[in-house]
């Protein structure tokens, strides 16, 4: 399996619904481990690991959403 540079270039397509979904998505995941960190002591067991599953399925979530904008075709620039 080669790696293809130009594929990354299609991932930054801020006029498509699923870009800000996968920016969302993983900035929730962030966001949402980061509070499980340093709220540690103050948050029951059971809540650490409902809110570690949410940010994993978040996380999850973004990484499809990247997927298939990679799979999708490179934004065109219209010339006129």
């Amino acid at each position: 399996m080669s790696f293809d540079p130009a594929k990354l270039l299609r991932l930054f397509q801020p006029s498509k619904g699923l870009f800000w979904l996968m920016v969302a998505l993983n900035g929730a995941s962030a966001v949402i481990f980061w509070v499980v960190q340093t709220r540690s002591g103050q948050l029951s067991d059971w809540l650490r690991v409902v809110l570690a599953l949410a940010a994993l399925g978040n996380a999850y979530f973004g990484l499809r959403c990247a997927q298939e904008l990679m799979r999708d075709s490179p934004p065109t620039i219209d010339q006129a």
